[in-house]
């Protein structure tokens, strides 16, 4: 990557990172509205339910096409840590997450690799149960056929990049990722030059797909990708019984007409809806 690449990375990734961190001010300055209830007792008890209800997908596992979601649940969680590497190695070129140690960092390369088809393939199903399928349940928009496709083309930006790399000996833990290892046969005809170029393309998409993903999720209804494990954490122990009667009497309000009305969990709610 040339010094010039990491100015104009850097410059791009500063600017889409403080925009991002811009717009999750607003919107806990919007959930601070609420009134103040608190969510912060039987810590453990949280700690576990957001264990087994957000990161195990227990209760989205227990539905029709529910694996589905887990698996790009998971494939996001996997790719984290490469896509952290990637972003810092793109302003400061010689970083790499491998003092951790050659075995977990392998590892770490390994699952990524193996993710990222499994997440590629999740789109295809997700894409073909829209607009093949069809459920009920279901509102085909704009949107999610947005979040997919950006998603989808993350993960071929990912192989392109890597294969490339692969075939000019530049990728990283090149051992351990025996998918990026087999994509670079697609290279095979290309002459050194052109591969590289192919490499610079590839990481320059994965790279714009990132941060325009970044500063689109807060727009989405996807935004429950960001909010729902807060969301698991502070769920209410309180067991759900009947609505006592109301008594109509002159002057009593009811329901809400203004944005403070709300508990600050209420408006978190808001955030976390699918």
């Amino acid at each position: 990557m040339s010094p010039l690449e990491n100015v104009i990375f850097a410059i791009l990734c500063t600017g889409a990172v403080l925009f991002f961190l811009r717009n999750v001010f607003r919107l806990l300055a919007m959930i601070c509205l609420g009134r103040w209830e608190n969510r912060f007792d039987h810590l453990w008890s949280r700690f576990t339910g957001m264990l087994v209800y957000g990161f195990g997908q227990l209760r989205v596992v227990s539905e029709k096409f529910g694996i589905n979601h887990f698996l790009l649940f998971w494939g996001f969680i996997v790719l984290i840590f490469v896509n952290a590497e990637f972003f810092i190695a793109g302003v400061f070129p010689r970083f790499s997450w491998n003092f951790i140690g050659d075995i977990p960092y392998g590892i770490i390369m390994f699952l990524a690799d193996i993710m990222s088809l499994v997440v590629l393939v999740c789109v295809l199903i997700a894409l073909f149960r829209r607009l093949v399928i069809r459920p009920a349940h279901i509102d085909s928009t704009y949107d999610a056929y947005l979040i997919l496709s950006l998603v989808g083309s993350l993960m071929i930006a990912f192989y392109g990049m890597n294969a490339a790399e692969a075939r000019i000996g530049t990728l990283k833990a090149a051992s351990w990722m025996p998918i990026s290892q087999a994509l670079q046969d697609l290279y095979r005809s290309a002459s050194f030059e052109t591969t590289h170029r192919w490499a610079r393309i590839f990481w320059w998409l994965h790279a714009l797909i990132l941060l325009f993903f970044l500063n689109y999720l807060p727009y989405s209804k996807h935004l429950h990708i960001l909010t729902s494990l807060p969301n698991c954490f502070f769920r209410s122990f309180t067991l759900v019984t009947t609505v006592p009667r109301l008594t109509f009497k002159k002057g009593l309000r009811f329901g809400v007409s203004k944005i403070f009305q709300f508990r600050w969990k209420d408006l978190l709610d808001f955030t976390a809806c699918t």
